[in-house]
């Protein structure tokens, strides 16, 4: 199975997009309407392109994982065009390389192979190749997809 381990802030997102878009004025029960406009459908699009390319499926590592449930992420993605499966979240630990190979070695145990990548701004390490770095200004880029498809073909 090939899994992409997801950031979303800075991946799904950048900051150019969020300094040019129009952020909503947060009120109470209007934390989805935040969320929602804080997802680049361009970025959205690149990562259906991924996951399409390599029959990948998602496992969240971003920390919206904190605030939101795993059917609740999938919907927001949905909502900006998103044709993906989010197949799980990593474990709450406090360091997402731990989180990461946590979740790998699980999955291992009871299945046999894994293929994975990384996507994320902020650094993971110990994963070497795998661990795409988006940059955070831009967000996902057709070169991280095709570096991405690249290492899970």
């Amino acid at each position: 199975m090939n899994i992409v381990f997801l950031d979303i802030d800075g991946v799904l997102n950048g900051t150019n997009f969020l300094q040019a878009s129009v952020w909503p004025v947060v009120k109470e029960n209007q934390f989805w309407v935040m969320a929602l406009n804080n997802l680049d459908s361009r970025a959205v699009e690149l990562l259906n392109e991924l996951l399409a390319k390599t029959g990948s499926k998602v496992v969240v590592s971003s920390s919206w994982r904190h605030a939101w449930k795993r059917t609740q992420i999938q919907s927001l993605l949905c909502e900006k065009g998103f044709h993906g499966e989010i197949l799980d979240m990593t474990p709450e630990l406090g360091d997402r390389a731990v989180e990461i190979r946590m979740w790998v070695n699980i999955w291992r145990h009871f299945h046999s192979t894994i293929n994975f990548v990384i996507l994320d701004d902020d650094p993971v390490e110990g994963f070497g190749e795998l661990f795409v770095k988006t940059d955070k200004k831009t967000g996902l880029t057709q070169c991280d997809v095709d570096r991405c498809v690249a290492l899970l073909k």
